[in-house]
């Protein structure tokens, strides 16, 4: 048996006695109770403190991944802010969304010099005797044509060094991925060159669309007209002078297009010669004219050199009419009547024409238009007619041909009596035609039933030249 002691903080002695040999006993019984508990369990439930080092360490080899690469959207995401660009892609994978981002970088960039522009990758892959693939990527920037030759140098460019921070997430089978982008020094400055060698190009450019003292072709005029209201519409980088500037030359042309018209050089039998002006300027144009002649008047040919129309036609019946010259397009409209005469006629011609009446031309006058629709309720159709006889009409039957919408027919059944000479027949009718069926009418057919001393006769006169009045 040993005794332990202890001194206490007051300089006495604690004395504790022990049994030693009991403590022996009692730590015997408890190690001998543990091994067989231990014994009577299974090596696989046996804890080791080897194994489960090992167990810990294989898990920590496997990769660990998330649906973001950060837990919190940044706030820059969907920031606006001169400082930096914010590149955004969309891919199958993360890798294919990164690699995307830096074009779109690129776009914005090209995009803030106020290019239209997109980008074209052609990616070719070449086997050699190695086995290994080489993999040709190329990226091709696609500008506006007119300012392409400005960009031929490596301006534009994708530096990772620039890169201030990213995002990506992936939901299912789509990656999206964020590039936080700030330009270099270098960079910005090419890119501010690039800016003022732009604005300069697109001035000298507006400067030669202004010029249109220049141009002496109807074809040319056009083409102006519709790139300076293109450039008037889409251009959202032209200063507001040059905006006015450009607005003042579009009226100036349409003066040109009103003021145009059809001025008669020479009429004569089988050969009408023409030419178009503007202000006194005779304008060349490369289309025909649209030619209408009167029933039995035959175009043979429509010619022009140096900015003179020429229409050769024949007149094998030797009859009078109008021959009906017009153009019509989106620009302008314009027309223009040509009397055409007789041949001097033997006194045989005269009696076996003695019973001719001739439709020359029609003229019809909208008298009134529906408040709601804009539609023509009431005409007012004139017919003039040359006769070489005393006759009575007793009907007649107008059809009016669109060139795209049909046509319209109005009958007179009233009787009139018409002289030698000319004649004008006038009737009102009732009617619902569109605006747009009128504006496209240009000719019409007649026909119409008249007597004299030996019976009815009826005739047909067709594409007769019309014109319509206060559309």
């Amino acid at each position: 048996m040993f005794n332990f002691f202890t001194i206490n903080h007051k300089g006495g002695v604690n004395i504790y006695l022990g049994n030693l040999y009991n403590h022996i006993t009692f730590a015997t019984l408890t190690f001998t109770s543990l091994l067989l508990l231990f014994s009577c369990t299974s090596s696989k439930d046996i804890w080791n403190p080897n194994q489960e080092q090992k167990v810990t360490s294989s898990r920590s080899q496997i990769p660990q991944t998330t649906d973001k690469s950060k837990e919190i959207e940044p706030d820059w995401l969907y920031a606006f802010n001169p400082e930096f660009i914010v590149g955004y892609a969309h891919g199958k994978t993360i890798n294919e969304a990164k690699q995307a981002v830096s074009r779109d970088i690129k776009t914005q960039i090209a995009k803030f010099l106020g290019e239209e522009v997109s980008i074209l990758e052609n990616t070719s892959t070449n086997n050699i005797i190695t086995g290994r693939d080489n993999v040709f990527s190329r990226e091709v920037f696609q500008f506006d044509q007119r300012f392409k030759s400005e960009f031929e140098k490596p301006v534009i460019n994708f530096n990772p060094q620039n890169i201030l921070d990213f995002y990506w997430t992936k939901t299912g089978s789509t990656a999206k991925y964020f590039i936080k982008y700030k330009s270099g020094p270098a960079e910005i400055e090419a890119i501010k060159i690039e800016s003022r060698k732009r604005e300069k190009k697109l001035q000298n450019f507006i400067d030669s669309l202004l010029n249109i003292d220049a141009l002496n072709t109807i074809d040319d005029l056009q083409l102006r007209y519709a790139e300076l209201k293109h450039l008037h519409r889409s251009s959202s980088h032209i200063k507001f002078l040059d905006s006015l500037r450009i607005n003042n030359a579009i009226l100036n042309i349409e003066h040109y297009f009103k003021n145009l018209e059809i001025k008669t050089l020479s009429e004569k039998q089988g050969v009408i010669r023409f030419i178009l002006q503007s202000y006194g300027k005779k304008m060349r144009y490369s289309i025909k004219p649209e030619v209408i002649p009167p029933t039995g008047i035959t175009i043979e040919n429509i010619s022009s050199q140096n900015g003179v129309w020429t229409i050769n036609y024949s007149n094998p019946i030797n009859i009078e009419g109008d021959m009906y010259i017009f153009y019509e397009n989106s620009d302008f409209a314009i027309y223009r009547d040509v009397g055409i005469k007789k041949a001097e006629e033997t006194d045989v011609e005269r009696n076996e024409n003695s019973k001719d009446i001739n439709v020359e031309k029609v003229l019809v006058n909208c008298l009134d238009a529906s408040i709601w629709d804009g539609d023509i309720r009431e005409i007012e159709i004139n017919v003039f007619i040359n006769s070489n006889v005393l006759a009575e009409i007793s009907s007649m039957e107008l059809e009016l041909i669109s060139n795209d919408r049909g046509s319209k027919t109005f009958e007179f059944d009233n009787i009139i009596i018409i002289e030698k000479g000319k004649n004008q027949v006038s009737w009102v009718k009732s009617c619902d035609l569109p605006r747009m069926f009128l504006r496209s009418v240009h000719r019409c057919n007649i026909k119409l039933s008249y007597s004299q001393f030996d019976g009815v006769q009826n005739i047909k006169f067709e594409s007769i030249p019309l014109t319509i009045k206060n559309l």
